[in-house]
Parts: structure tokens; C-alpha cells; sequence
């Protein structure tokens, strides 16, 4: 700021600080900047130089304002920057700098006490886009020795193991937002997202197991899609409605992403949001600069929570709107029946009994022996399809032909207690006692805890 108090316009591009722009980094036409210069763009390497954030004032101001009893506020913390994956095509948050830098373990735990003891809250929210798998394993190992009853919300992309997911409930990791965005190999293919099918079922398997809120959107809408993908992401829906259901949502097209970066070489024409005219009344150049969200032109505009008059439901393809009415029937049996889908299973010496009270149910007990019993446990891990008579012949003793197998694996299927995905076989009933939920009135980032009006009280709240 003195640099530019005492030489104005005029200061020299060297004398400006990483991150800060001025008109000598403008290029030659006076138009733009010079997107050569990317050396000149801030980037915190080293997170552990960041400083841990104090919030004082904001409690400060709840107690001045009487508030207190009215919000339950969440402290807001920070492992990484980044994202370790990287990949995904409609994937824009990162910028063009998606090099994920990160905390140490210690570093990141001292904050955690120190903001516990400042502030006396033991409800936080992880800001990563997703923690590296080491630093969430290891937090999540430090937590669980811990006595201290804590609450955290984190988001976390399918392929983590089960014992991972049962690390993170003891940490006190209750409510998780996941990276699915497909339940079938097809769109996650096309999407660029890294897993497979199974092991989307298998993360929301072992989130439920162990009483973790998963929350995750199913994507629609991408370049180059088949709309049988979607049908037959309907058809498989009722043997999981004892999982937790997402969201459906048609696919924004976002700045950075690659449909955006490379907008031509998936056939889109992007322009920006319709609402962008509305707010800012400028030509289309200077919009283009400006906007973060678009639309295609063909495909038309992004159906989102705030849906514009130009989507409606009648406009979504067959295959899309079957999707949807699976996916509110699946809400509606998971969130808001009185008698939430059940499929667990219990172990009851050598035999499996499996409670099933889902729609799709052809009775309401199973129990398997033998053979069968043993390629049941075998699928909860959803190991390939054809090395099932290996492991059974390794893991149990078994020696059973392939055609004994093909037999079992059809009564499983017709039961519809396991499905085969992406080459494997994944038994679906979760393990032990289903533990009850937490309710999204506990979400961890904090909750307005009484209805309140005001436009201070609001402000307060949304800070």
C-alpha cells in the first residue's frame, strides 16, 4: 500500500507483492492481464506457517446480542488446500492450482485443541475439498484415543477401506458429504471420477454401519451421456433403499473445470448463467470475465436447487426423470417413513440370518449356511468374480466348482441381498445392529437452534 501511495499507477511490476496485480501486469492491448505470468500468483505452500484463525469476536457478538441460546455455532477448520485427486471433469473449485498442500497431523491437532479450549465448542467442520487419506487417517486415529466427545463433518471420496470409515466414527466424524456422483460406472467413467460402482455401494455400506450421515449428489447432464445410464441406475435403487439416499442434480458447468477450460473438445457452447444480465447489465465479453457458473447453450440451463423456469421436469429425458422418481421414493422410504429399510446382518454361529423389510423384500428373514453363508461374508469385501472359488478354497476351507458358485451367486441376486458391479460380487446387508442416524438438526458446522427473525440475528447467523 505505500509502494502504491507513493508511485501510483506507475509502480513497477517487481515492486508489487505474489498475488497482487496492477497496470504493468496488464498486457499490451490494455485489455486483460498477461496469463503468462503465473509465477505471480499467491500460493501458500507451507500450511503450518498459516495462523490459526481466532473467532472471539464472533462469540463476542453472539453473547452481546443475546443469540446464544439461539445458535449453535460449528468452528470451521483446515487440513489442506487442493485437491489430491484432481481429475474430475466438472470439477472447478480449485482454480487452475489444484496441487493439494497440507497440514501435518500434529499441526492440525493442536488446532483442534486450541479452538476446543478457546472457545468450548466440540462441533467442527473440515473445510478441505477432500482430506489426503493420510492426514485424515492419522487425525482420525489421534481423535479416537482421545476421551473428549467431539462432532465433525468432513467430506471424503469413495475407496477409503471400512476400517478407515470405523476410525473416523470413533474420531467422532458424524456426518460426511461424499464425492459419489454416480451410482453407475458409466457416468463416473465420463465424469473422470477415479472409482467404480462398488465402490460407492461399499462407502455408503460402511458409513451406515457405523452410524455416519453420508449426504451426495447424482449427476446428470454430461457430454456425451446415454440416457440408459440413468434407467438402469433406477433399476438397482430399491435393493439399496436401506442406504442413504442423495440428490439428484443436472450438471453445472463451472469456471476452471474442464468442461469449461476445454468447453470445445466436449462439444458444449458455454455461455453464462442467465441470471448474470440480471444482476450485472453488461455485454456478453465482459460476462464471460465475470461469471463462475454457465450453461450450455444446447442442452440448456443448470438444474439446481434455484431450478429457472426454462427446466422443468417434463423436459428431462426418460431414462433421467425414472431416475428421479426412484430417488424420491428411496427419500421418502429412508428419511420420512416411520419405518426406515432395513437389511442387516448377524452372525449366529455357523449359520447368517438377514433381516430384510425393504420394499423389494421376497421375505422378511434369510438365513444362509454353508457354502452360501461363506460367499456372503466373502462379498462384503466385493472381491472379483472370478476368484471367488480361491478365496473360498483360501478363507474357508471350501473347495466348490464354478458352477456351485454361478448357482449361489444367482439365489443372491434373485433375493437381490447382494449385485454384481463392475466384475464383483458385493453382498449389501450391513453388518450388525443399523445404530440410529444423526438427525441434520446435529450437523457439526453448526444449526440455528430456535426459528428467528431479524435482519441482524440473520446476518449473525449466516457469518
Amino acid at each position: 500500500v505505500r509502494g502504491i501511495l507513493a508511485q501510483g499507477r506507475d509502480i513497477p511490476a517487481d515492486r508489487l507483492p505474489a498475488g497482487v496485480w496492477g497496470p504493468a501486469h496488464r498486457s499490451t492491448g490494455g485489455t486483460g492481464y498477461d496469463r503468462c505470468a503465473e509465477d505471480h500468483i499467491a500460493v501458500c505452500s507451507d500450511l503450518n506457517a498459516v495462523p490459526i484463525p481466532d473467532y472471539r469476536d464472533y462469540f463476542d457478538w453472539l453473547n452481546r446480542l443475546g443469540l446464544s441460546d439461539r445458535i449453535r455455532p460449528g468452528i470451521p477448520i483446515e487440513g489442506s488446500r487442493g485437491c489430491w485427486w484432481g481429475r474430475c471433469s466438472f470439477c472447478g473449485l480449485n482454480g487452475e492450482r489444484l496441487r493439494q498442500r497440507a497440514k501435518t497431523p500434529d499441526r492440525l491437532m493442536q488446532e483442534i485443541v486450541l479452538l476446543e479450549a478457546r472457545h468450548q465448542r466440540c462441533d467442527f467442520e473440515l473445510l478441505d475439498n477432500v482430506p489426503p487419506p493420510k492426514l485424515l487417517r492419522k487425525v482420525a486415529d489421534h481423535l479416537a484415543r482421545d476421551s473428549k466427545r467431539r462432532r465433525l463433518f468432513c467430506e471424503v471420496r469413495a475407496g477409503i477401506s471400512r476400517k478407515q470409515v470405523e476410525a473416523m466414527s470413533r474420531a467422532g466424524v458424524t456426518y460426511v458429504q461424499a464425492g459419489i456422483e454416480g451410482l453407475n460406472t458409466d457416468v463416473l467413467n465420463a465424469m473422470h471420477k477415479g472409482v467404480k460402482t462398488w465402490q460407492n455401494i461399499q462407502l455408503l455400506k460402511w458409513t451406515r454401519e457405523f452410524g455416519i450421515l453420508c449426504t451426495y449428489n447424482l449427476l446428470w447432464g454430461l457430454p456425451g451421456e446415454k440416457d440408459q445410464w440413468y434407467a438402469d441406475t433406477a433399476a438397482m435403487l430399491s435393493s439399496i433403499e436401506h442406504l442413504a439416499p442423495g440428490f439428484v442434480l443436472k450438471l453445472r458447468f463451472d469456471r476452471f473445470s474442464e468442461y469449461h477450460r476445454r468447453s470445445s473438445d466436449f462439444g458444449l457452447r458455454l455461455r453464462p448463467h442467465p441470471v448474470m444480465p440480471l444482476v450485472y447489465p453488461l455485454e456478453e465479453a465482459d460476462l464471460e470475465e465475470l461469471s463462475y457458473f454457465f450453461e450450455d447453450e444446447v442442452s440448456g440451463t443448470a438444474d439446481s436447487i434455484r431450478t429457472p423456469v426454462s427446466v422443468t421436469k417434463a423436459s428431462r429425458p426418460p431414462g433421467v426423470r425414472q431416475l428421479c422418481r426412484a430417488v424420491d421414493s428411496w427419500i421418502n422410504a429412508f428419511f420420512r417413513s416411520p419405518l426406515q429399510p432395513i437389511l442387516a446382518l448377524s452372525e449366529q454361529g455357523d449359520r447368517l440370518e438377514i433381516l430384510d423389510t425393504r420394499s423389494c423384500a421376497s421375505q422378511r428373514w434369510h438365513r444362509l449356511e454353508g457354502s452360501l453363508r461363506a460367499l456372503y461374508l466373502l462379498g462384503d469385501g466385493a472381491p472379483r468374480l472370478e476368484r471367488i472359488p480361491h478365496l473360498l478354497e483360501r478363507d474357508f476351507g471350501l473347495r466348490v466348482s464354478e458352477d456351485e458358485v454361478e448357482d449361489m451367486r444367482s439365489e443372491l441376486r434373485h433375493e437381490r441381498l447382494a449385485l454384481e458391479l463392475d466384475g464383483r460380487l458385493v453382498s449389501l446387508a450391513v453388518r450388525g445392529d443399523q445404530p440410529a442416524l444423526p438427525s441434520h438438526m446435529d450437523f457439526p458446522a453448526g444449526r440455528i437452534v430456535r426459528h428467528w427473525r431479524g435482519v441482524v440475528e440473520a446476518g449473525v447467523a449466516q457469518g
